[in-house]
């Protein structure tokens, strides 16, 4: 009926061109639930330690003068990153590997079930994609190898 369902309305839609990833091979990997917890474990609960410089500039700013400037003029920008609170990021839907697997298979994209050197090699890339860090086979092989 041209309506889009509710994987296409938050993954988006399966690839029109039908050879959008000829030549590309993807190896998927999702994190355990320990790689979850370990995550979130590690979540800061409030701003990160920065630098004297950017927390003397943050905390008077009413200073005048080139020595109440940090040196990097994106510091000031990275110390408002660091109090933005850390839900506003988390608000991504689940990683659905199955739909992310037919998009790319739609797309003329090879899905590689296991790591295979050989057959990376033969591709035009070779991609890993995952949901996060994880602590998998597929994950480390694939960093050890220099596969993005």
């Amino acid at each position: 009926t041209g309506e889009p369902s509710a994987l296409e309305e938050q993954r988006g839609p399966l690839p029109l061109n039908k050879t959008l990833f000829l030549g590309y091979a993807f190896l998927l990997t999702m994190a355990t639930t320990s790689d979850k917890l370990a995550s979130r474990s590690k979540l800061p609960d409030g701003p990160t330690g920065s630098s004297e410089e950017e927390e003397a500039y943050c905390n008077h700013p009413s200073q005048s003068g080139l020595n109440a400037l940090p040196s990097s003029p994106f510091a000031f920008y990275g110390h408002l990153l660091e109090q933005t609170h850390v839900e506003e990021f988390l608000e991504i839907p689940p990683f659905n590997k199955q739909y992310t697997e037919s998009q790319l298979r739609a797309g003329a994209g090879y899905i590689l079930e296991d790591f295979n050197e050989a057959q990376c090699n033969t591709a035009y890339q070779c991609l890993l994609i995952a949901d996060q860090h994880c602590r998998t086979r597929k994950y480390f092989l694939c960093l050890a190898s220099g596969i993005p």
